[in-house]
């Protein structure tokens, strides 16, 4: 059994990962591409690349007309750095071998049963990062830490007051669509406001403040 696990402090490259692909699930995000509304240039998209038995499945939403989409995809799309034209994308989790395989089945079952697909909102959300923070919650062992530019994903799942554990499992959250707060080790303390993120990560350091990339370690973005 190989995980990998969180690596969102330090964010890599689709095309840095190992050629072992038999059972893999990745989360990935990229910048939004220019076109959207103004307030949605400055934030990530997430979604889930995963392998099953070598065959590569995208797992997503779009938005409200689209819904969350499964398809598969090759090989080379799950390995390309770039998307929507030259968008870097990030992998901020991995994970391989019997973890992913038990991972799988629960993601593609869970994911379509996703209760805000018919009610997608770029800003605050719920939108694409909403649905990954409430996958990896639905999926034992998926720990996931998107970038503080992940708008939407501390949107509150039942629409209005979530109180619990952070989606790394290290820590606590309040949240509403508008107002909320969490502490935790992975994610350090974070004040959220609108969809908004301002906060200070432990480890590695990090400023995060809204719409910009987090400070010293996202720069290089």
């Amino acid at each position: 059994m190989s995980i990998t696990g969180l690596v969102a402090g330090c964010a890599t490259l689709p095309s840095e990962l190992d050629d072992d692909e038999t059972f893999v699930v990745t989360c990935k995000s990229a910048r939004l591409p220019s076109g959207m509304p103004w307030y949605s240039r400055f934030a990530e998209h997430g979604w889930f690349d995963v392998c099953q038995g070598g065959a590569w499945i995208r797992i997503e939403i779009l938005g409200s007309s689209t819904g969350v989409m499964v398809e598969n995809i090759k090989a080379t799309t799950a390995r390309s750095d770039t998307r929507f034209g030259d968008r870097q994308v990030h992998v901020h989790a991995v994970y391989r071998g019997d973890a992913a395989r038990e991972m799988i089945p629960r993601m593609l079952e869970r994911a379509e049963q996703f209760p805000w697909e018919d009610a997608y909102e770029a800003w605050p959300g719920p939108n694409s990062n909403t649905f990954v923070e409430w996958l990896s919650q639905q999926v034992p062992g998926l720990w996931i830490e998107q970038y503080g530019t992940a708008v939407g994903k501390d949107y509150p799942i039942n629409g209005w007051l979530q109180v619990g554990t952070t989606t790394t499992r290290t820590g606590v959250e309040l949240e509403t669509p508008y107002l909320g707060a969490q502490l935790g080790l992975v994610e350090g303390a974070e004040l959220h406001l609108l969809g908004l993120t301002l906060g200070v990560d432990l480890w590695p350091p990090q400023l995060k403040l809204p719409f910009l990339p987090g400070i010293p370690w996202e720069l290089a973005r």
